[in-house]
């Protein structure tokens, strides 16, 4: 009797383990339906520059109030001016709201006499404005 119950013992022990842990799932699989991001009914990439830097968004999803917020250059250089902003209710079709501005020195704490180039911007969205 005792060396049947061993083997069914072990049995269970082995299932309460698997149960316990369960395996990792697999990988998703690659998606095949792709959606472009647009900006005013226009793809971002080639359809929007020409030069492709619209391909470098910052794109932020505020919980709180279910809108999307995208920072873009628009084609015509890399500073300040150039970064367009716009907001999207659904993350894939954008509304311009125009591009960044700023009033008096852009950085005062390095004596810039001119704006320095900017690549790869990364902005973030902090409080209502």
């Amino acid at each position: 009797m005792s060396s049947c119950r061993r083997p069914l013992a072990a049995a269970c022990l082995t299932l309460l383990v698997l149960a316990a842990f369960p395996a990792a799932a697999a990988p998703p699989a690659p998606g095949l339906a792709f959606t472009s991001v647009k900006l005013d009914g226009v793809r971002l990439g080639a359809d929007f520059t020409a030069d492709l830097h619209s391909l470098f968004p910052t794109i932020v999803y505020d919980p709180q109030t279910r809108i999307f917020h995208l920072w873009v250059f628009d084609g015509s250089g890399f500073r300040v001016e150039a970064l367009r902003y716009a907001t999207s209710s659904d993350g894939v079709d954008f509304t311009s709201h125009g591009n960044l501005s700023f009033a008096g020195t852009p950085f005062p704490g390095h004596n810039a006499a001119a704006e320095p180039t900017m690549e790869f911007v990364r902005a973030v969205h902090v409080g209502t404005d």
